[in-house]
C-alpha cells in the first residue's frame, strides 16, 4: 500500500521558537495548540483542497479511500512548554477509474463485455478524466489493451484482457491518495499552505 508523509513544519520554525524563549507561557501554549491542530485536522483540509484542485476526484472520496496518522517526531521547549513537531502520513490503496469520472457508467445495450463494435453490440470505449484540466482519456491497461465493463448495470470496475483471448482479465486501477499527494503540482502547494498557516498563526499569537 502506497504512503506519503507530510511535515508540519517550516524551514526556520525551530529557529523562530528558539528566539522566543522569553515569551509568556500562554503564548507558548498557543504555539503548541497550532501544531497539534494542524497535525490533527488542518493538514487534511489542505490536502483535500490541493489534491482536488489538480485531480478530478471528490473530497469525500479522499477521506474514504485513505488513512492518515500523525507521529510526533521532535519537541522544543518554549517557556517551559513542550512544542511538538509532527509528520502526517497518508496511506491508501490504488483507486478505480470510477473515482475519476469514468464513462459510461454501465455497459451499453447488449454488448458483450469484451467485444467492441461487433454485430449485435454497441461500439463503446471506456474513458476517464483524472485531472480537472483537460478532457477525458480512453482508458487502457498498462499493456495497452482497451478497458471494458463487465457489468450491464452500475459498473464499479473496468477490466482489460491480458492477451488476445477473452480470459484471463485484470481490473484496472489508477492512482492512490499518496500518489496524488506526491504530484509535482500538489506536493509543493501542500507544504506552502502549511507554512502559510503556521506563519499566520504565529503572527496572530505574537501580535
Amino acid at each position: 500500500m502506497a504512503r506519503s508523509m507530510i511535515s508540519v513544519d517550516v524551514a526556520n520554525y525551530d529557529q523562530v521558537c528558539k528566539e522566543l524563549r522569553e515569551v509568556p507561557k500562554d503564548l507558548a501554549k498557543g504555539v503548541r495548540r497550532v501544531n497539534i491542530r494542524l497535525a490533527k485536522s488542518g493538514v487534511n483540509t489542505i490536502v483535500r483542497n490541493e489534491v482536488t484542485r489538480v485531480y478530478n476526484i471528490k473530497k469525500g472520496d479522499l477521506n474514504a479511500e485513505s488513512a492518515r496518522h500523525y507521529d510526533q517526531v521532535q519537541t522544543i521547549s518554549l517557556a517551559g512548554v513542550s512544542i511538538p513537531f509532527f509528520n502526517v502520513t497518508y496511506t491508501g490503496r490504488m483507486l478505480t477509474p470510477k473515482h475519476f469520472g469514468m464513462t459510461p457508467k454501465a455497459r451499453p445495450g447488449n454488448t458483450p463485455p469484451y467485444v467492441f463494435g461487433r454485430k449485435g453490440g454497441r461500439n463503446y470505449r471506456v474513458r476517464w478524466k483524472p485531472f480537472r484540466a483537460g478532457g477525458r482519456e480512453v482508458l487502457t491497461a498498462d499493456s495497452g489493451m482497451p478497458a471494458f465493463l463487465a457489468s450491464a448495470n452500475n459498473a464499479e470496475l473496468a477490466f482489460a484482457r491480458l492477451g488476445s483471448t477473452p480470459m484471463p482479465i485484470e481490473a484496472i486501477k489508477r492512482l492512490s491518495v499518496p500518489i496524488m499527494i506526491e504530484n509535482e503540482k500538489v506536493s509543493p502547494q501542500i507544504q506552502s499552505e502549511i507554512e502559510k498557516r503556521i506563519e499566520k498563526e504565529l503572527a496572530r499569537i505574537m501580535g
